[in-house]
């Protein structure tokens, strides 16, 4: 008997957890959720120290041009990130680990001089996730969110849950993820609202699709599916969801820290495109 159960527990408990509460869903996303953006973007990235990084991204399309110059600090188990754009908008992030423990930090200002703070503690043991977050507006009439989720992996099943509290009031959900062979299944009810159900399956070790549907209690089945096809240099991902909406996207390396990519969205009565380059030194 004692024998029996100790090859159950080892079966339940056998392979780690690599996943959060807010990432148990990341594979089908990364191939299902497509933003395409409209204009030319280049990124330039300089490492100056083994610690110390800038990059500079620009995007121009036809209404406007945005730059922005982002630098990174790392030491010991930190890493500090300063983000400022044309617009005077500043934020700095801050992550720091200690053992199982990664804390995270997050300032902004935006131009109209609202301010907003954010504090994150994620726990990860072997088999369970635990993260806490708070989110804070910095002005005259203070407004806070706080987040509580939970991630425990029992075999080929993982189950969670979110607790939300605002000022009004707590919001409640849920979310199951089950791994077999080369799928991925995820069911997550939010706040008794809407109900989401995502398939990803690997067809190969260069094919991969993802399949989505939600509903809620004031809408329409909404639903999306995409497919990748990659390989060490890039990738090719099309997704096509219930608005009509055809998206494109392509990333390829050229050489060494020379990197393309290009993207499009096509609907009933518009058609953005855009496309980039990235070089790192």
């Amino acid at each position: 008997m004692k024998s029996s159960l100790k090859n159950i527990w080892k079966k339940l408990f056998k392979e780690e957890i690599t996943f959060s509460y807010d990432s148990c869903n990341n594979e089908i996303s990364k191939i299902t959720d497509l933003y395409p953006f409209s204009g030319v973007s280049t990124e330039i990235s300089k490492t100056l120290t083994p610690n110390i990084q800038i990059r500079h991204i620009s995007i121009i399309n036809s209404n406007e041009t945005s730059k922005q110059l982002i630098g990174n600090l790392s030491f010991y188990n930190m890493l500090w990130q300063i983000n400022a754009d044309q617009d005077k908008n500043l934020q700095i992030r801050g992550t720091h680990i200690y053992k199982n423990i990664l804390s995270k930090f997050n300032y902004s200002q935006i131009t109209n001089r609202e301010k907003y703070i954010h504090f994150e503690f994620d726990i990860k043991n072997k088999y369970n996730n635990l993260c806490f977050k708070l989110f804070k507006r910095l002005s005259k009439e203070l407004s806070s969110v706080g987040i509580l989720n939970f991630m425990q992996k029992i075999g080929n099943l993982s189950i969670g849950t979110e607790v939300i509290k605002v000022e009004n009031g707590i919001g409640l959900s849920f979310s199951s993820r089950f791994e077999i062979l080369n799928s991925i299944f995820t069911v997550s009810l939010h706040q008794f609202n809407v109900l989401s159900a995502d398939l990803y399956y690997k067809l190969n070790e260069m094919i991969d699709f993802g399949l989505k549907f939600s509903t809620s209690k004031d809408s329409e089945v909404c639903y999306g599916l995409g497919i990748r096809v990659y390989s060490n240099r890039g990738e090719v991902i099309g997704s096509l969801n219930s608005s009509r909406q055809l998206c494109l996207s392509f990333n390829d390396k050229l050489g060494e820290g020379i990197y393309i990519n290009a993207s499009c969205r096509l609907e009933k009565n518009n058609f953005i495109y855009g496309y980039g380059f990235t070089y790192e030194f």
